[in-house]
């Protein structure tokens, strides 16, 4: 364990130093001014979260436990509780969208992109982002890990989507709709709703990189779940890195676009090595 996990720290830890070294000699962390700054106010940030936590917290858990409820030996299948799920999420996506085109400011529009780039462009300078987050997400992970290893001897914990993709995969059916919510989903709506809704309230506040920090630590700290029990250390750590990126690329691009398509390129890399490496 320890022998491994200084082995990945060296080897990422130099490969991420040079990487983002040549990155910061050529100019890419680089943040332009937005020529039209986009105000989100505290009330419609409440509202988005008020209305995301509402679904997740009461909506979507209330009709689970009304169709288990209702179970026969035929109804419902895991398959149809998941589909209901994916449509509860879209329903609340639906909400949210709607509510912000109703305050007549193209508020909705601007949080989703403010740059001349094309979208296609965008994804893909998202997605090779992967490569100058990857190393330092895996440094910090590997290092927090060895933290815990030694202090408390424990190891071999997961995070939660990791965790509920791997349950999925005795059935096709629930393996295509974890990935439609690992995949898109996801990284769709926690992107609006941190670095289209959260980062662009902090950055009227306290600028552009205490708001990419502040919101990258919200980001994290969202993720922390008690049935991760310590692991929630490692696994913080490094959503705080990853989110730190996120919300740098989509402060360059201007555009949600290039932090969902680093966020997606993540949970594909992950996911992948799932179906790879189940074990």
């Amino acid at each position: 364990m320890i022998g491994d996990s200084l082995e990945l720290i060296l080897i990422f830890g130099l490969m991420g130093f040079l990487i983002n070294y040549f990155a910061f000699t050529k100019g890419f962390y680089k943040i332009p001014l937005r020529k039209e700054g986009v105000e989100v106010s505290l009330k419609q940030l409440l509202s988005t979260f008020g209305i995301y936590l509402g679904f997740v917290i009461f909506v979507i858990p209330f009709f689970v436990r009304l169709l288990q409820y209702l179970s026969s030996p035929l109804f419902p299948s895991m398959t149809l509780l998941n589909i209901v799920q994916i449509l509860l999420l879209l329903a609340m996506a639906f909400w949210i969208a709607r509510f912000f085109n109703s305050q007549k400011q193209n508020l909705f529009g601007k949080i989703w992109k403010s740059s001349p780039y094309p979208i296609v462009q965008d994804v893909g300078v998202g997605a090779l982002t992967w490569t100058l987050s990857f190393p330092i997400v895996v440094l910090v992970g590997q290092f927090f890990d060895l933290f815990i290893y030694l202090l408390f001897g424990v190891e071999n914990y997961e995070q939660v989507p990791v965790r509920y993709f791997k349950e999925s995969l005795g059935s096709f059916p629930q393996v295509v709709m974890a990935a439609f919510t690992i995949l898109i989903l996801a990284p769709v709506i926690e992107e609006f709703l941190f670095r289209g809704c959260l980062q662009n309230y902090f950055k009227k506040i306290f600028g552009v990189r205490f708001a990419i920090f502040l919101t990258a630590l919200c980001f994290a700290l969202f993720h922390f779940s008690f049935s991760q029990g310590l692991g929630n250390i490692a696994l913080i750590a490094s959503l705080f890195v990853l989110a730190c990126f996120l919300g740098f690329i989509y402060e360059k691009r201007q555009s949600l676009y290039a932090s969902i398509g680093l966020h997606m390129t993540f949970n594909l890399i992950s996911t992948l090595r799932i179906l790879l490496f189940p074990d």
